[in-house]
């Protein structure tokens, strides 16, 4: 609970929520401790004149291969297409990640 993220208050109950505590023990309180969530603060990314969603990364990845559903239009059907893998990221940007490497071990 020491996050920045959450803030932790004791509140009494509502009414239904103490009725049935009440039914339940007559002399256990009806004080909850409410635990409210929010989004994590985190730094402005772009100032407002510049152009939303860009972003600059610091390394290149390794995509796996995946099947797409890929829209044809003019025939109004889709159909899926395997996505070679392939490396996402800046040219000359250190590549993060390594081989995938499994071991079946008896």
């Amino acid at each position: 609970m020491g996050q920045s993220i959450a803030t932790s208050e004791r509140v009494d109950a509502d009414r239904s929520s103490r009725r049935r505590i009440q039914r339940m023990d007559r002399d256990y309180g009806t004080e909850v401790r409410m635990i409210r969530l929010r989004r994590a603060r985190t730094a402005s990314g772009a100032a407002p004149g510049e152009q939303p969603g860009t972003r600059e990364y610091q390394h290149r990845w390794v995509v796996r291969g995946h099947w797409r559903d890929q829209p044809y239009p003019s025939l109004g059907i889709t159909r899926p297409l395997w996505i070679s893998p392939y490396i996402a990221g800046p040219d000359g940007l250190p590549l993060i990640g390594g081989e995938k490497v499994m071991v079946l071990a008896r």
